[in-house]
C-alpha cells in the first residue's frame, strides 16, 4: 500500500505541474513536456524500489543449500537486515570499544577476503549500573520483529583474542535484557562457527520465554568477559535451514 501511495502522488504531482495556471513548465513544447513525464516516472520508479527495499522484514531467498546471507561484509549494506550499529556504556565504568560508530573493517575470512566487521576495547566490571559493549544487526525495518523459525542455526567466521564471547538472538517479547545467548571463541585464525539455535539460552535471572524465534529484532554480539580487554571479528554471518 505504501508503494502504491508513493506512486499514485508521483503522478498527482506531475499532473499538477503540467496542468497549473502557473508554473515554469507554461511554454513548454509536447515533446519537453513528455520528456519530463518519463523523468519524472523513473523518480517514482526509484522510490518504489527503494520502498519495497526498506520495509521488507522477512529473510531474503535461501539458495538451494538452505543458506540465507545475512553480510559478508564486501558491501556497505547487509544483504538481509537493515543496519549495523556498535556502541558501550558511557557509565565511567573504563569501558570502550573501537570502531565507534559502527564502520566496516579492512580484511575479511578466506570467503571475502574484503571486510569484516568487529569490535575491540575494554568491559567494565560486572556490577551495577552493568558494563556492556555492543555490535549488532537489526532485522526488521524500525526493528520490527522478524521471523526465523524456518532456521536451524547461524553460522559465521570469527578471528581475535583467543577469549570466549558471546552472540544473542534478541527476542521482541524479551524485557529485562535476558536475550536468548550461546558462546563462541575467537581463535588466533579465521574460523567458522556454527551454532544450533537449540543452543541458544537465557540466564537465569530474567524472566524465562519460550525458545521460539518468531519475532527477533537483532542479532548481536558482545565481550564474554568482564573487567578485561576483548578483540574479535566477525565474517560471512549466515542462517541455516
Amino acid at each position: 500500500m505504501r508503494v502504491t501511495w508513493v506512486f499514485v502522488l508521483g503522478f498527482i504531482l506531475a499532473t499538477t505541474i503540467l496542468f497549473a495556471s502557473e508554473d515554469p513548465y507554461k511554454g513548454w513544447t509536447t515533446n519537453q513536456l513528455k520528456a519530463e513525464i518519463t523523468k519524472l516516472k523513473k523518480q517514482v520508479a526509484n522510490l518504489q524500489a527503494k520502498a519495497l527495499g526498506d520495509y521488507s522484514t522477512e529473510p531474503t531467498p535461501s539458495g538451494a543449500d538452505g543458506v540465507t546471507k545475512i553480510d559478508d561484509f564486501e558491501r556497505d549494506s547487509p544483504s538481509f537486515g537493515t543496519s549495523w550499529w556498535e556502541g558501550c556504556d558511557q557509565y565511567n565504568m573504563g569501558t570502550t570499544i573501537v570502531p565507534d560508530p559502527y564502520e566496516r573493517l579492512k580484511g575479511g575470512a578466506p570467503k571475502s577476503p574484503g571486510y569484516c566487521a568487529g569490535m575491540k576495547g575494554h568491559l567494565g566490571p560486572n556490577e551495577e549500573p552493568w558494563a556492556w559493549a555492543n555490535l549488532s544487526i537489526t532485522l526488521g525495518q524500525n526493528e520490527a520483529p522478524t521471523d526465523l523459525t524456518a532456521y536451524k542455526a547461524i553460522r559465521f567466521y570469527t578471528i581475535g583474542d583467543g577469549k570466549s564471547h558471546v552472540i544473542s538472538l534478541k527476542k521482541a517479547i524479551v524485557k529485562d535484557y535476558a536475550d536468548y545467548e550461546a558462546n563462541f571463541t575467537a581463535p588466533k585464525k579465521w574460523t567458522q562457527v556454527t551454532i544450533l539455535f537449540s543452543q541458544f539460552a537465557q540466564p537465569n535471572w530474567g524472566a524465562q520465554v519460550p525458545k521460539v524465534f518468531d519475532d527477533v529484532k537483532q542479532i548481536a554480539f558482545t565481550p564474554g568477559l568482564h573487567d578485561a580487554d576483548y578483540d574479535f571479528k566477525i565474517d560471512d554471518l549466515e542462517l541455516l535451514k
